[in-house]
């Protein structure tokens, strides 16, 4: 049973990290999508953020830093696993 827990949590790690590999490349599509959709939308909705942020370098840098961020949770999670694997007496 403690083996097939291992598993689980390897291969969650595994999809996270893969999940933050992906959304890293494409960072770059939905830095776009969310500067054009922000450039359209009423200016009430774009009084919280100062107009600095709504720039594509910035959402860019944002989302791989977020991405960046999921594949150490992925990673992190598939050593925490071996490492029980190793150590469980």
């Amino acid at each position: 049973m403690f083996v097939l827990r291992v598993i689980g949590w390897l291969g969650l790690g595994a999809l996270i990290a893969l999940g933050g590999a992906i959304y890293f490349i494409r960072a770059r599509e939905h830095a776009d999508t969310i500067a054009q959709r922000i450039s359209a939308a009423h200016p009430f909705w774009r009084l919280w953020l100062p107009p600095f942020f709504y720039t594509n370098a910035i959402l860019l840098l944002e989302l791989r830093i977020a991405a960046a961020g999921l594949v150490v949770i992925g990673l992190l999670l598939m050593v925490s696993a071996l490492a029980a694997l190793v150590y469980h007496p």
